[in-house]
């Protein structure tokens, strides 16, 4: 069946900035034409005009960006429904709108990104195809992301691995929190940054969204480039600072906070998209009152302004309705989210919690040959029901005794019976040789028995992505230290999503 007289005028279209366009439609209406394209607040990110749409008959556009040749890689796709538009003025003028592709290649790697973007109104689908050549990124550590990667494995196709993409947190002053790159090694996404939320620890992939932190201000980074303020939480309930991870909760995004009960890094509050606050859980004091009922002195364990607690990550567990808090200094907690009181502890037994009967009363027994999680990072519930999470190896810094300090860190996974209160060593990855990342790092499961581990504290960040049976698919080294390059990072499916606002 041959073309309409509207697809082939836009088959013989090539939009401003392009190599060639085409387009196909299912119908002789006037179909939506291609226009011209200009760059994105980033590199990474491409705004295409689209004529002949009206938002009358729009259903939504989709856009899919093809993996360079040889990529194993998931495409990096999104559809925009009709509500998107209508909420986002600035894109729609007259019978034209505006679309935010994103996940581009920058122009040192791929001149030429093929990108198809499908047109779906009441009455057609028109599918266009286009070519976008990037600008350079101007890396903000000199090249360390791009130039300097060290491909120590490259990316071995035969290992399969559950994510194609996965975000490094940054702590540049001043510059981007928040960076996607590929399985391939290949950066696909930085956030603008133009909102002051950058020189943070403290961000997240939430939803469809990355949320980055700057002092206690909270920021929404969207995918197509725009940002916006989501809450001040200056002065509230004396919080003053957010710190590390920023981790799903029950109904929002967990957040580690300086300054209730004027105690450092020992607040989690979870916090909703809207900035509203869902729930706050006060280490300082769940863990006081637990000690006083347990006929101890809190004042010989916890502190007020001091580090004794020095929380890095939480999370939910939704088949135990608790928040799992991990202290560097001490264990990893877990806390009733109902009763917000303590219902189990797993950690060293040679650290100074241990000698605390109250606290002791919590304590997981370990299994023979497991090995207790010192001054952990990056906790997370797998599908099984299962804690995974970076075991650092390093003991405390703030208490006496400090408990064991290994010479090599591993990730690992504990079953936890509840019933007989043990903690059993199911998964963990031995590097050879040994690495020692003695703070910061992590480890997250993704699709199944695929993992991705940052080695943060090691001369360089170490990024491995493993397969089935630890099998190596990638491992990538930066060459700068943690605090800039990588302190974390975890998959992100920035890729399939389909976004209505």
């Amino acid at each position: 069946m041959g073309l309409s007289a509207a697809a082939l005028l836009a088959t013989s279209l090539v939009p401003v900035g392009s190599a060639i366009a085409t387009a196909t439609t299912s119908s002789a209406v006037t179909a939506p034409q291609l226009g011209s394209y200009a760059p994105g607040v980033t590199p990474f990110i491409a705004n295409v005009t689209i004529n002949n749409v009206s938002l009358d008959s729009l259903k939504n556009v989709s856009f899919t960006v093809a993996p360079m040749s040889g990529s194993t890689t998931t495409p990096i796709s999104a559809t925009y429904d009709k509500a998107y538009f209508v909420n986002r003025s600035d894109l729609v003028s007259g019978s034209t709108i505006t679309v935010p592709v994103y996940g581009l290649y920058a122009s040192a790697v791929d001149d030429s990104n093929h990108v198809t973007i499908d047109v779906t109104t009441t009455s057609a689908t028109t599918v266009l195809t286009t070519t976008i050549t990037t600008t350079p990124w101007q890396d903000p550590c000199g090249g360390c992301y791009t130039t300097g990667l060290q491909y120590i494995h490259a990316r071995n196709n035969a290992v399969h691995l559950g994510y194609s993409y996965f975000m490094l947190k940054s702590m540049f002053s001043g510059q981007v929190p928040v960076i996607v790159m590929d399985t391939d090694g290949q950066v696909r996404w930085v956030a603008n940054d133009t909102s002051g939320g950058g020189g943070t620890s403290a961000s997240g992939f939430i939803g469809q969204s990355f949320y980055a932190t700057h002092g206690a201000r909270l920021y929404r980074l969207n995918l197509d480039g725009s940002e916006s303020l989501v809450h001040d939480f200056s002065g509230y309930q004396g919080i003053t600072n957010f710190w590390h991870n920023i981790d799903p909760g029950n109904s929002g995004m967990l957040l580690s906070a300086d300054g209730a009960s004027s105690s450092v890094e020992s607040t989690v509050l979870e916090v909703n998209t809207d900035g509203s606050v869902a729930k706050m859980f006060d280490l300082y004091q769940i863990i006081s009152q637990a000690m006083t009922a347990g006929g101890d002195d809190p004042n010989g364990f916890v502190s007020q302004g001091g580090d004794w607690f020095h929380m890095n990550a939480a999370t939910y567990w939704p088949a135990r309705n608790e928040v799992v808090v991990s202290s560097r200094e001490n264990f990893v907690i877990g806390i009733n989210y109902a009763t917000q009181k303590i219902d189990w502890i797993l950690g060293d037994p040679t650290k100074q919690w241990y000698q605390f009967k109250s606290l002791r009363h919590f304590a997981l027994t370990l299994a023979p040959g497991t090995l207790p999680p010192i001054g952990q990072h990056a906790l997370s519930i797998t599908p099984t029901g299962q804690l995974l999470l970076f075991d650092d190896g390093y003991g405390s810094a703030n208490h006496s005794p400090a408990g064991n300090f290994r010479s090599y860190s591993i990730p690992q996974m504990f079953q936890i019976n509840f019933a007989t209160r043990t903690a059993k060593q199911t998964w963990a990855y031995y590097n050879n040789p040994p690495i020692q990342s003695s703070i910061c790092s992590s480890v997250y499961q993704e699709a199944g028995n695929t993992y991705l581990v940052d080695y943060a504290a090691e001369n360089s960040p170490d990024l491995i992505g493993l397969g089935a049976n630890n099998a190596v698919a990638f491992d990538y080294q930066l060459p700068n230290t943690y605090i800039n390059g990588a302190w974390n990072a975890y998959p992100v499916a920035i890729n399939g999503l389909t976004f209505s606002s």
